[in-house]
């Protein structure tokens, strides 16, 4: 047992940012502020992420020696290449914090924006997306997680925990927030306690813009998307 849990260690401690490119850090607190005016938008969000290969390992005994650390913490310098990381730190025991802002236009070239893996163009990487549909809805999203995953994620004690906020000019034509914009707030809030706690949110950014009026964007009609290629759009 002893020689598993030091590999697994030791893949650990290797590649904390190939880790975040392959959708291997989880959330375990999340805060995220979107904001859409029409196409374009507006994306903050504060997490912690945690490494479920590095909560098993410390749930088995093993303790990082300062090497593991050291090179887990190395990790920090790479990942400020990607697109909006404001702040990712090492904080032990296999977890990181990480700060993203970022701002655009959704457009047929950069359909799908994601956290924490920035760089991607999928959902199966990030725990948020925020996606252009091909019909030119907006829709914001977390993943369904399967139920094989949210079990061993409950077992190592890998919970989620915060908040989700959208605020739109456009048209919301689904949702499940648990607050909706009234008389002491205008955004959309999710409050997430659990894996079962979906973020869903379609809305229309063009409604009511398209009789000849200036959309709210600086994309000012709804974008064609075109089916790149991975090489593309990577």
């Amino acid at each position: 047992m002893k020689t598993s849990i030091s590999r697994l260690a030791a893949a650990v401690s290797a590649g904390a940012l190939a880790l975040l490119l392959s959708g291997c850090l989880v959330p375990e607190t999340v805060d995220a502020n979107i904001a859409l005016d029409g196409y374009a938008y507006d994306i903050e969000v504060e997490t912690r992420l945690a490494d479920p290969r590095a909560i098993q390992a410390l749930a088995e005994g093993h303790v990082f020696t300062e090497a593991e650390e050291d090179r887990m913490r190395a990790q920090e310098e790479r990942a400020a290449v990607m697109p909006g990381f404001e702040r990712f730190t090492y904080v032990g025991e296999g977890r990181y914090d990480l700060i993203v802002n970022l701002e655009g236009d959704l457009t047929s070239g950069r359909s799908v924006l994601g956290v924490p893996n920035t760089r991607a163009r999928g959902q199966s990487d990030n725990f948020l997306t925020v996606k252009l549909l091909e019909d030119g809805i907006i829709e914001v999203s977390f993943p369904e997680i399967p139920d094989n995953a949210r079990s061993q994620l409950g077992q190592l004690g890998i919970v989620p925990r915060g908040h989700v906020s959208v605020t739109t000019t456009g048209n919301v034509l689904e949702q499940n927030a648990d607050e909706e914009p009234g008389l002491f707030g205008s955004a959309y809030v999710w409050n997430i306690s659990s894996w079962d706690d979906r973020v869903l949110l379609k809305v229309d950014p063009m409604a009511g813009y398209e009789t000849g009026s200036t959309a709210p964007s600086r994309t000012q009609s709804r974008p064609t998307l075109t089916h790149a290629s991975p090489s593309t759009i990577l």
